[in-house]
């Protein structure tokens, strides 16, 4: 397998054939979107704590829909369709990137409490001690 390049797709089933650019430019447009949004939704179904236990299972048949749809249209081989699945997920990234506080200006109440493998020992210590402490 190898991927190739040129407007002429086969997607998903063999009756949908892309043969002109402009309905390429399309597909390529709608595949960015779709990877966009199946990021939203995993963060969506991550946040969903209180909700009733039918939302998150609707929004995790949504998720796992959308991510498989997305796996199958990557497998068309086409490099364009791949570019632009990798450009959604990481412009999804980098939004959250920028768009992310800085937890040291964080009041106390919205302070990180738990531990991570990527922290440091002495962070790790400090924020045991933080949690032991009254």
């Amino acid at each position: 397998m190898s991927f190739y390049g040129g407007h002429d797709v086969t997607l998903l089933f063999s009756s949908w054939v892309v043969s002109t650019p402009s309905m390429y430019a399309l597909v390529i447009i709608l595949t960015f979107m779709l990877c966009f949004s199946t990021n939203l939704v995993r963060d969506f179904v991550a946040r969903q704590t209180k909700n009733h236990i039918a939302v998150r299972g609707v929004a995790m048949m949504l998720f796992f829909t959308m991510s498989s749809l997305c796996m199958l249209i990557m497998m068309s081989m086409n490099t364009g369709i791949f570019i632009s699945i990798i450009a959604a997920n990481t412009s999804y990234w980098l939004m959250g990137e920028i768009t992310k506080k800085d937890k040291s200006t964080l009041p106390p109440h919205e302070a990180r409490t738990e531990v991570s493998f990527s922290d440091t020992d002495e962070e790790r210590t400090a924020l045991i001690r933080k949690k032991v402490s009254p």
